[in-house]
This record gives structure tokens, sequence and C-alpha cells, in this order.
């Protein structure tokens, strides 16, 4: 999955949020900082594990239940994150169906991979 993060996406999340802090939204402010320039917010771009996961795969139906986050890099207005994971089990025994690693990489920068493990619930098979 592929997302550019535009300035429509961070008006969004902030309206969604209410979080107005000025690395987001005041350049003037974001210029003076260690980035130099406007960031998006962190769980912005992690929001797109959320989509993976109910709208590809398993697909509909399916929620996950935890998630520990590290972030490595900013990310800037502009930039193209691209999302994936890997399966590396089922149980259908269990509760937890499938953890996945999930595996965030930004296109445009090189980034050190970062692993998570997501245990999905209520997979819909029919998907």
């Amino acid at each position: 999955m592929q997302k550019k993060i535009s300035e429509e996406d961070l008006s969004n999340f902030i309206a969604i949020t209410g979080d107005e802090n000025p690395l987001h939204v005041d350049a003037s402010f974001a210029e003076q900082t260690f980035f130099g320039q406007r960031i998006a917010h962190d769980m912005l771009s992690a929001s797109l594990f959320s989509t993976l996961v109910g709208m590809h795969i398993p697909g509909i139906g399916a929620i996950y239940k935890s998630q520990t986050l590290e972030f490595l890099r900013p990310v800037f207005i502009g930039d193209t994150l691209v999302a994936w994971f890997e399966i590396i089990a089922i149980d259908p025994e269990k509760e937890l169906k499938a953890p996945f690693f999930m595996v965030p990489v930004l296109t445009n920068r090189q980034l050190p991979k970062n692993l998570w493990i997501i245990p999905i619930s209520g997979i819909d098979n029919g998907h």
C-alpha cells in the first residue's frame, strides 16, 4: 500500500484529533526546529496499517488488537509511505487468528526497517 502524505491529509488529521502542535501547523516555528520544516503526525503514518488489515489482508471484518510503535524518522509533507506486512503464523484454534510482522518503509529516504507484531482477530474468512 502506498500513500503520499499531503497538506490535505494533515488538515483532515488535525480536524479529527485536534492536534495543532506547531510542528504540524506552523512553518515558521517548524523551520526553527531540528526538523527544519513541518512534519506529519506520527500516528497518521501508523494508521496505514489499520487500512491494510481491515481492507486488504486479511480484509473486511478484521481488526488488530495491539501495536508497538517506534518512530525512527520524521515524515514530511510530500513523502510517500509504503506499508506492507508478512504473515508469520495462523492458528485457527486460538482467538488470535494471525500474528503479523508489520514492516513500514518510507520510500523516498532510506530508513531502517521497523518490525511490529500485530495479532489479528475478527477475520471474515469469506474475504
